[in-house]
């Protein structure tokens, strides 16, 4: 089984999309989507429930209040399913691509030691993802350091311990770190994974925020290599990003 976690907090305007495209995936083997509402006070519970009623392999959790998206995604893998093989964080105002998970998937196929996979992310304006809307070829293609574009096998993940709930910003990267200092099996692809959604409430509009948790991030790697230097190197998943493919990101307009 493939368990798709998604935490949300006031995401009424884009859940869902998001599930939606999560449950267009693989046919490879069964899919749960799996989303813990965070508390939110729109109509995000509302809106999952009725897509509960269209999606079979749809589990809804509830927060009792806000706790933070660490927290959420901690929640969703204390509630695994028990025939889960492969997990894949989701966040709740992206789209994947369909059927983009069999590229990622296939990679275990392919050197059955994988513990994860990463795929490529294309960001594009929110507008193209509508109804009527088109990608825009132009939109830029890259090796984000979200964990959306990921797959990792369930056993693994217990070796890799929870997400960092101190971590306001940068706590996806921090964990795809703790990822790759775990082992050196991990297949990189360059198949696009999912559309990352630029709009107006994103956390990667405050970008000072985001280089501040992405470098608090490669301080607490620092410190697990200075503590223990034969941890795995971790330089096939840091982002690379030159100045004009970024130029190009922070240009997309957010359409909303």
């Amino acid at each position: 089984m493939l368990s798709i976690l998604i935490p949300a907090y006031n995401a009424e305007t884009f859940i869902r999309a998001a599930v939606l495209s999560a449950s267009r995936q693989t046919k490879r083997m069964p899919v749960e989507i799996v989303v813990c509402d965070d508390g939110s006070t729109d109509t995000t519970l509302e809106k999952l429930t009725v897509l509960q009623t269209e999606l079979p392999n749809l589990r809804i959790l509830e927060h009792g209040g806000n706790k933070g998206v660490s927290a959420a995604r901690n929640t969703l893998m204390a509630h695994l399913n028990a025939a889960t093989e492969f997990v894949a964080f989701f966040d709740a105002d992206d789209v994947y691509l369909d059927g983009a998970l069999d590229s990622s998937l296939s990679q275990f196929d392919i050197l059955p030691e994988t513990r994860f996979t990463r795929g490529r992310t294309q960001v594009v304006a929110s507008s193209m993802l509508e109804p009527g809307g088109s990608i825009s070829a132009a939109s830029p293609v890259l090796y984000a350091i979200t964990l959306s574009s990921s797959v990792i096998r369930a056993d693994f993940l217990a070796q890799i311990g929870l997400f960092d709930k101190t971590l306001d910003y940068g706590e996806d990267f921090d964990f795809l770190l703790r990822m790759a200092e775990a082992t050196p099996h991990r297949a990189i692809h360059n198949d696009i994974v999912f559309y990352y959604r630029r709009h107006k409430t994103n956390v990667t509009s405050d970008m000072v925020k985001v280089r501040r948790g992405a470098m608090r991030a490669m301080l607490l790697h620092a410190k697990r290599k200075a503590t223990n230097p034969n941890i795995c190197d971790v330089t096939s998943i840091l982002p690379t990003v030159d100045p004009e493919t970024m130029q190009l990101v922070m240009a997309v307009n957010d359409g909303h």
